[in-house]
């Protein structure tokens, strides 16, 4: 006999008397290779088959035909829910089910907050581009929310990222990772871009579905968009440019005095503020911005959408050769270091104007041969010390260099 048990998390203890002794009793047990795994360090292997799921896992049926029985299957929360029911029923496998509660059941329970009005989701099994569409004929009215079950080729991040042109201003957005594990962690209302675990729920919550007082965290109110607006930038971590940057590179590159239309270019955007800066000051330019890291590309993805700002994004390292075929009138290099803006600019047509920061100052020298200019720029924050509040002072932070050439 074939037995699909539902099991959220990866320990025997979370499942029913009923569900236990048909894994205690199997002699195959199939699943996803995590789970599989887990479960591995709390049976006794040497009377029981372990395999994960088969690839493509469209073989599993042919898997099934040969494996001893009794045999388990095991599925995530509930199989009937987005799960491996529809295919075995369909595949006319002779199977029986016991299920646990839908991941989406736990994950709203987590934040406190009801689900018969969400419109739940499944990335599995589907290309980008078929989900896509899928969220864009999903209708988020003001009583309705959202769940999506995420997995391996749709991590959270970038379901957030697809979802970001249907959210509101007042939208909660929950990503809740590895539920009933010990990895179990849960990100929101607000989540930073990073990376997640695949075996994730991403909910967004509607202000008629928001979630209990208790875990609602206040934030500030949108302002109204600017070049400069912090408050609406994203970024993972503390390594992005300061809004002196932002303000100082776009006077230093004059994007003032540049041709209606021209290109510029941001090489190494990080989280893409300098280049946003830029083209929220001048609409219209054409920006072409190049940044390797995944993580960081998502979130100038974010940023971008954020403040209304079209790029050509390139996720991919950029090449000093490639300054030929943009062609761009003005350039900042945000990562990458001296080197390699000193020798783009040597192949860059003549008025091309190019700016470079850096924070070592063993850099300083070849910065100062190579364009002549070189800035130190400080962040400053207003600290109090002492017992009264009226005591502060200014406490600045690293330096950053700027090193440009003027035309």
């Amino acid at each position: 006999m074939i037995t699909v048990v539902g099991i959220l998390g990866d320990s025997l203890e979370e499942l029913s008397s009923i569900a236990r002794a048909k894994v205690l009793n199997a002699k195959t047990i199939i699943g996803a290779q995590w789970r599989v795994e887990a479960l591995s360090r709390q049976l006794d292997i040497s009377s029981v088959n372990l395999l994960s799921y088969p690839k493509p896992f469209n073989n599993l049926a042919e898997t099934l035909a040969h494996v001893s029985q009794p045999c388990v299957i095991l599925a995530s929360g509930d199989p009937g829910f987005f799960g491996v029911t529809r295919y075995l029923s369909e595949s006319r496998v002779d199977f029986e089910v016991v299920p646990s509660p839908s991941s989406v059941a736990y994950a709203a329970a987590r934040v406190r907050t009801s689900w018969e009005h969400l419109v739940v989701l499944s990335a599995h099994g589907r290309d980008h581009e078929e989900f896509k569409k899928r969220v864009r004929k999903t209708v988020l009215d003001p009583s309705q929310g959202i769940a999506v079950l995420c997995g391996p080729t749709f991590p959270p991040e970038y379901v957030v990222e697809t979802l970001q042109e249907s959210l509101e201003p007042t939208d909660q957005v929950w990503i809740l990772e590895d539920l009933l594990t010990d990895k179990e962690r849960i990100s929101g209302p607000y989540p930073k871009i990073r990376r997640y675990s695949p075996n994730s729920v991403v909910l967004v919550l509607r202000a008629q579905t928001g979630g209990a007082p208790p875990i609602t965290l206040a934030t500030k109110a949108r302002s109204s968009l600017s070049a400069f607006d912090e408050e609406r930038f994203s970024h993972p971590d503390s390594n992005y440019s300061k809004i002196e940057i932002k303000a100082l590179v776009p006077a230093l590159l004059q994007i003032d005095s540049l041709p209606f239309g021209s290109r510029i270019l941001e090489v190494g955007a990080g989280y893409g503020g300098v280049g946003i800066a830029m083209s929220r000051l001048r609409p219209d330019l054409e920006l072409y911005q190049f940044e390797r890291n995944e993580t960081k590309v998502a979130t100038i993805r974010l940023n971008l959408q954020n403040f209304k700002v079209k790029s050509t994004l390139i996720a991919d390292a950029f090449t000093p050769n490639a300054i030929s075929e943009i062609k761009p009138r003005a350039v900042f290099f945000g990562g990458g270091g001296v080197q390699l803006a000193a020798t783009t600019h040597k192949l860059a047509p003549r008025g091309t104007r190019i700016c470079v920061s850096f924070v070592s100052p063993e850099e300083v020298s070849l910065a100062y041969e190579a364009f002549g200019n070189v800035k130190e720029v400080f962040s400053h924050n207003l600290i109090r010390f002492g017992d009264k509040e009226d005591r502060t002072r200014l406490v600045s932070s690293n330096p950053v260099f700027l090193a440009w050439n003027e035309f």
